[in-house]
């Protein structure tokens, strides 16, 4: 199969989930995103499937469509970099990193919240392209376009208070240890 084919099915899952939240009584819904697997703080141990789930769940359409946009514009070129199994263990490790430090935050500072979203494991994708420039398979222009795209999302989530914050950093930095690792291994 040619190289991309990971991509295109964790992008066809997530639409298909958000289809089954709109069915299900809307996807903005906190309630419907809550039985999909979303993220909730004071969530029991026995609930911990909810990291992996909740990177499939998304609150409504735009949070969709940039997500899939944003996996669609990096994860091929993931893929091809540091193969299927790097990619999914990039992609996956980021997402449920992102959701944990969101937990652990919570916990600290007493605070609830609800989160969803593909968002902590594209950010990782966003890391994972910067070790991708160390070892040089990005060219100077490639690398000052990841850069903008970084800089761009930090500073509109810093800004939009309902951009869960710590699932994009946490993502980003475990996806760029995670690749790291990948490179220093292989």
């Amino acid at each position: 199969m040619r190289s991309g084919y990971l991509t295109y099915i964790l992008m066809a899952v997530n639409v298909v989930v958000f289809l089954m939240e709109t069915a299900a009584g809307g996807s903005e819904k906190t309630s419907v995103a809550r039985r999909f697997g979303a993220l909730y703080s004071g969530m029991p141990a026995r609930e911990s499937w909810r990291y992996l789930t909740s990177m499939f769940v998304h609150f409504g359409g735009v949070h969709l469509i940039c997500n899939i946009w944003a996996l669609y514009c990096l994860g091929p070129g993931i893929e091809t970099i540091f193969g299927e199994k790097g990619f999914l263990l990039i992609y996956f490790v980021s997402g449920l990193a992102g959701g944990l430090l969101t937990q652990l935050l919570w916990k600290m500072r007493r605070r609830g919240g609800i989160s969803a979203g593909a968002s902590g494991a594209v950010f990782g994708l966003l890391g994972a392209y910067l070790v991708a420039a160390m070892y040089g398979f990005l060219t100077r222009a490639g690398l000052q376009n990841i850069l903008l795209c970084i800089v761009i999302n930090l500073v509109y989530g810093f800004l939009n208070r309902r951009i869960n914050m710590t699932a994009h950093v946490g993502g980003f930095i475990s996806g760029f240890l995670t690749a790291l690792a990948i490179a220093l291994l292989v």
